[in-house]
């Protein structure tokens, strides 16, 4: 959640004034740069209330919601980012975040004013020039930036593919000066004289990111990331307009390049890989296509197709692209649509009926009623046989449960009329459900579900 994101910056913001540690800050500039800056669109009039690490399509930012927490919340944070680059204590000065600013700040009684010029969040180029009225002696803690490091964080979370080629570098007017480096700060103890000035190059490489395997599913996955921006694989700049499908290859160089969203110029992330296509026969099709990774904070800007942060390196890992089937060339209709409608044709099944890791759709809130969903086919086709694969949480407690009973109707002309069913419209939890029935040839079918004391759901609905 959007909402959430803020309050992790702010949590963080508090344990770094509390403990003087850059691990809190790093946590700051990571949330800031990507959950919480993808929670507004580049114009600032559209907003996400949560912030998926996936999508399957139907994904869009918002101009309001009936919980309006998130915009309200990111359009008060958004002014109060400036409090966050420095800190100051006793005679002490912290550098935390590297944004092109100007800033006044009083160490050992004396006024000392700030002026940062920095390439973040596109480059590793800090510069920071000092004006101060007399000489004055304060200890410099710039932080160094976990993305600039060995560990993107201090848990085993996530760790990197490798290690950066070079330690940051630091120039004092234009001399390399030796650093220590404590609780995570570049700390410089001098004194400090009118029009000095820091110069500190960090190194700016693609780094590519695992979770702990524990993280089932991004087992055989990556993410893409360059200094603070994690990056994510959109449907735009995909030969096909198709993601989900990629691998990612694993031993090939990454380069930098660039697109353009929304007027905006911004760096890409560019590799080689493969598209995996299922077809008919069950076999799997490989071709070798370029991958192009944009900024997260900048997706769902081109339209609302597919996008994924962790990209699979196996292809075990990836959804290779089904081959066409009567229902996912269907156009759909449903008695109270969703976004989420077209879960139900994308041919993904989940290994139970509660499963979290596929996207269902259902008709919650709604219950004691009978809810509706209809294909209507490319062109009319035979039909004998249907099958559902049911969504519930009502065993966590939540309100959609199996439903009462289901059938199929077909149309004939402008009328709705019931198939003949052959065998028993089967309702099974964590397994498909079936109904077999004398074949008809029609150019629609319509599912419908009564619902009892809970609503109820599906993954998916197949026709043959």
């Amino acid at each position: 959640e959007t909402c959430a994101a803020i309050a992790n910056v702010f949590w963080n913001y508090r344990l770094f004034l509390t403990h003087g540690e850059a691990k809190y800050m790093d946590i700051v500039e990571r949330s800031m740069y990507n959950n919480v800056l993808s929670g507004i669109s580049l114009e600032g009039n559209k907003f996400f209330y949560p912030n998926r690490l996936e999508s399957r399509g139907g994904v869009e930012r918002s101009e309001w919601f009936n919980v309006s927490c998130c915009p309200t919340n990111i359009t008060r944070f958004i002014p109060s980012v400036p409090g966050y680059i420095y800190a100051t204590k006793d005679d002490e000065l912290y550098v935390n975040l590297y944004i092109s600013s100007q800033a006044g700040v009083e160490l050992n009684s004396t006024p000392l004013t700030l002026i940062q010029d920095s390439d973040l969040p596109w480059g590793g180029r800090v510069s920071i020039s000092l004006d101060t009225e007399k000489d004055v002696y304060f200890k410099l803690r710039a932080r160094l930036p976990a993305w600039a490091s060995d560990r993107p964080v201090t848990s085993d979370l996530y760790s990197f593919e490798k290690n950066v080629s070079e330690s940051p570098q630091i120039r004092v007017n234009n001399s390399i000066i030796e650093y220590t480096v404590v609780d995570g700060y570049m700390l410089i103890d001098r004194v400090w004289n009118k029009g000095d000035r820091v110069d500190i190059t960090f190194p700016f490489e693609i780094r590519k990111l695992h979770a702990h395997d524990s993280v089932l599913a991004n087992r055989g996955k990556v993410a893409l990331q360059a200094g603070p921006l994690v990056y994510a694989a959109e449907w735009p700049d995909q030969e096909d307009g198709k993601v989900l499908n990629l691998v990612l290859d694993d031993k090939n160089d990454l380069s930098f390049g660039s697109a353009e969203i929304m007027g905006n110029r911004i760096m890409t992330i560019e590799g080689s890989g493969r598209s995996l296509k299922l077809n008919r026969d069950e076999s799997l099709e490989s071709k070798k296509v370029d991958i192009t990774a944009v900024p997260y904070f900048a997706w769902a800007h081109r339209g609302d197709r597919e996008m994924a942060v962790w990209i699979p390196i196996r292809d075990e890992a990836a959804v290779p692209l089904h081959y066409p089937t009567i229902a996912s060339e269907s156009r759909i209709e449903a008695s109270h649509p969703k976004a989420q409608l077209k879960s139900i044709q994308d041919h993904r099944i989940p290994e139970n009926s509660g499963s979290r890791e596929e996207t269902n759709f259902n008709w919650w809130p709604l219950k004691d009623t009978t809810g509706w969903i209809s294909y209507e086919f490319a062109k009319p086709e035979r039909i004998s046989e249907c099958e559902i694969f049911w969504f519930t949480d009502a065993y966590r407690g939540g309100g959609v449960g199996m439903p009462e009973s289901w059938k199929i109707c077909y149309r004939k002309g402008n009328i709705w009329l019931p198939v003949t069913a052959v065998s028993d419209y089967e309702i099974k939890k964590d397994e498909i459900s079936r109904v077999r029935f004398e074949a008809v040839r029609t150019d629609a079918l319509r599912l419908e579900v009564l619902m009892g004391e809970k609503s109820a759901g599906l993954y998916e609905w197949t026709v043959k």
